[in-house]
């Protein structure tokens, strides 16, 4: 696979560094915004003096912050950089690189990537079973990584970086923002998504390329393969490849959630991506059920608008399961535009 070279000068332009401040500024955080708005007092003449730092390898990222949030019952620890020049950096290589790393990944890998989200990822896989044959075997393994992005160890990753990029400049300015971490990556760096797909690409190409997976998706850590064939062999391909993606992954330092296993898709379906797919239909994960439940009694019991965008969030949701509709009016007898709100008191 051709290597990338001669982006060095295209990240440090000014040009691309004041086109990633506007990137940072139209942030959605007041401390984003507040922080561009400072900068933006000496824009031109910060600019110039980041360009020849960045020009001079002497540019460095700076301590991080930490922040603690607790998501669906979860605790995140989040890191992340509170000078905007660390983020206008990171932007600056997603404009430039992040755009030509994208284009080594396989087209089923999903997840911080434009247009290739959860929903591409449901309609890719529906598709796919869609046109799998009733009288051939299907057999599935299912594959999510313990904590990914904090196990995720530095010198691996740096050797996708010299996979993909061989411009010893561009280099050595992502092994500073990787080594500006003392453990795996941050969540709260944008480049993080970046590197973390391209961390397990190769296994993408593998499963692809050696093993011939016609039916392989991949959402960040989260991994599913399906072999379609006669019994013995399909199962006999995942396992072969289960074996292999065990063994890949202990090399990069990787542990998995669960106990590896390879079943035929009749023994519970596929859980993926909130939902769980059979060959012909598509169901609300049970936990993603009982949270949208929650969400319709509340509103029930207060039609605020706050709750009303909620189920708004829940129906791009629902939409994708097989009978929407009827699930949808067994417990509301209007569409999601129509449902009333309390007036503003």
């Amino acid at each position: 696979m051709k290597r990338i070279g001669y982006i060095f000068e295209d990240i440090i332009s000014v040009d691309n560094l004041r086109a990633a401040h506007f990137e940072v500024k139209r942030a959605k955080k007041p401390h984003r915004r507040k922080a561009a708005n400072e900068y933006e007092e000496h824009l031109e003449e910060n600019l110039q003096r980041l360009h020849d730092e960045l020009a001079a390898e002497t540019w460095t990222m700076h301590p991080y912050r930490r922040m603690v949030r607790i998501e669906r019952g979860k605790r995140r620890e989040i890191y992340y950089s509170p000078v905007h020049e660390d983020s206008v950096v990171q932007h600056a290589i997603l404009r430039t690189l992040g755009k030509k790393i994208q284009k080594k990944f396989i087209r089923d890998t999903y997840a911080s990537i434009k247009r290739r989200g959860t929903h591409d990822g449901v309609r890719r896989l529906r598709d796919f079973l869609s046109r799998v044959p009733a009288d051939s075997a299907c057999y599935v393994k299912k594959d999510d990584v313990y904590h990914f992005y904090d196990s995720i160890q530095h010198e691996p990753l740096k050797d996708d970086i010299v996979w993909a990029i061989k411009e010893r400049k561009t280099q050595r300015l992502m092994f500073r923002i990787i080594d500006s971490f003392p453990r795996g990556i941050p969540i709260g760096n944008a480049i993080s998504p970046l590197l973390a797909n391209l961390h397990l690409t190769r296994l993408d190409h593998a499963a692809k390329e050696k093993f011939h997976i016609k039916g392989y998706h991949r959402y960040l850590d989260d991994l599913v393969a399906l072999a379609v064939g006669i019994k013995d062999k399909a199962k006999q391909k995942m396992k072969d490849f289960a074996a292999y993606a065990r063994e890949y992954l202990a090399k990069l330092g990787l542990k998995l959630k669960a106990a590896e296993q390879v079943y035929p898709i009749e023994r519970g379906g596929i859980d993926f991506l909130g939902y769980v797919f059979t060959r012909t239909c598509i169901f609300l994960r049970r936990t993603t059920e009982r949270r949208f439940r929650r969400a319709v009694t509340r509103y029930k019991e207060k039609p605020t608008a706050r709750n009303r965008a909620t189920l708004s969030s829940y129906w791009g949701i629902v939409k994708w399961i097989s009978r929407s509709k009827r699930f949808w009016y067994s417990f509301f007898d209007k569409p999601i535009h129509q449902l009333e709100v309390l007036p503003c008191t």
